[in-house]
């Protein structure tokens, strides 16, 4: 070798590419459980949905959710599941390969010439009669098609890893914009005045809720918002807290609180991360939206069974759709991905 020319393997061990390699090989495994078996949890989700039309949105919610969280750990649980398997296959090819060390005795050499001509046709014969329960499987899926197959499948995973982590980190972004803008609009608000004061208070008394939720005003949204977990906010627009009736806002603060009872943020927290790590799945997306559309159901009959007059309820909602489409959406809204759907539209944010 030429002393100028460097060692390829002196170069591979600084190279982060066989690293990359393995790591894409378990990632494309994932990704690819994730797609099959995403598939099947999202047509069980169908036909159950399909089975529970006429049943109260609370179980629709319910299983909608339930699903999301299965189609997010059953692909997780069988990578895991199967990778921990995995060491246990190759100590038998070892005893295996220790096995020629004892053949170095062949003296039966002159009897095979007479032996593999006769009796050569009976054993493949027989290994055809043994596959005779799946013929068709075993001739159209041979192993060495099925080893192409997967050897196939992780030379062309690096590429596909490579894009997924793009829109992972494009969509993770998207997350973290909104969350920044979220808590901007969190300091900048301010608290509201007496007479809102006094209805957000009637508002906590008919909705129920035992943890103290801060209520502001902000100039800066045009719609209802809640945000937070841990400490939950809600944040009307200024324009709600100096013109709307009294009795409508109480209405959409019942409404706002309801979602703090049933810790509806922390769904919103695994609709993210789901809608971030499995984008390329139309499972995700069709649950995702099956949750936003039950959610904002069940809340609804949550709020008629407070004592809201429905016709009273209905003219609020009015109001915040009329006005949300007379004024051009939030810059901060559209960057927030745990948004819900409907007309009175509410914001999930972090902390």
């Amino acid at each position: 070798m030429d002393p100028m020319t460097p060692d390829p393997m002196y170069l591979d061990s600084f190279s982060l590419y066989p690293f990359w390699l393995d790591v894409s090989a378990v990632v494309g495994d994932w990704l690819l459980a994730a797609l099959w078996q995403g598939a099947i949890v999202a047509a069980v989700a169908v036909l159950l949905l399909a089975l529970l039309q006429q049943a109260g949105p609370v179980w629709r919610y319910s299983l909608s959710v339930t699903a999301l969280l299965a189609l997010l750990l059953v692909p997780l649980l069988s990578s895991v599941g199967g990778a921990a398997e995995e060491p246990t296959a190759p100590p038998e090819p070892e005893a295996v390969s220790s096995m020629p060390a004892p053949i170095p005795v062949p003296p039966a050499a002159p009897a095979m010439p007479e032996v593999p001509r006769a009796s050569a046709p009976a054993p493949e014969a027989d290994v055809e009669a043994s596959n005779g329960l799946l013929p068709a499987l075993a001739s159209a899926l041979p192993g060495q098609q099925l080893s192409e197959w997967r050897g196939a499948i992780e030379r062309v995973s690096p590429v596909w890893v490579g894009f997924w982590l793009l829109g992972v980190s494009v969509l993770a972004l998207r997350l973290l914009g909104g969350i920044w803008w979220i808590r901007r609009l969190r300091t900048s608000s301010r608290p509201p005045d007496r007479e809102a004061a006094g209805v957000v208070r009637r508002a906590r008394n008919r909705a129920g809720g035992a943890r103290s939720v801060q209520v502001r005003c902000s100039p800066r949204i045009d719609t209802p918002i809640l945000c937070g977990w841990w400490r939950p906010m809600v944040i009307l627009p200024a324009s709600l807290c100096s013109e709307c009736p009294d009795d409508e806002l109480e209405v959409l603060l019942v409404h706002e609180l309801s979602h703090v009872r049933r810790h509806d943020v922390m769904v919103g927290w695994i609709q993210a991360v789901a809608e971030t790590l499995l984008f390329f799945h139309p499972g995700v997306w069709w649950l995702t939206q099956q949750i936003r559309r039950e959610r904002e159901h069940v809340v609804d009959d949550h709020v008629v069974d407070a004592g809201v007059a429905p016709v009273t309820y209905a003219e609020a909602l009015t109001r915040v759709a009329e006005q949300a489409a007379s004024v051009r959406p939030a810059r901060g809204i559209a960057l927030m991905p745990l948004t819900v759907a409907g007309p009175c539209s509410s914001g999930f944010a972090a902390w």
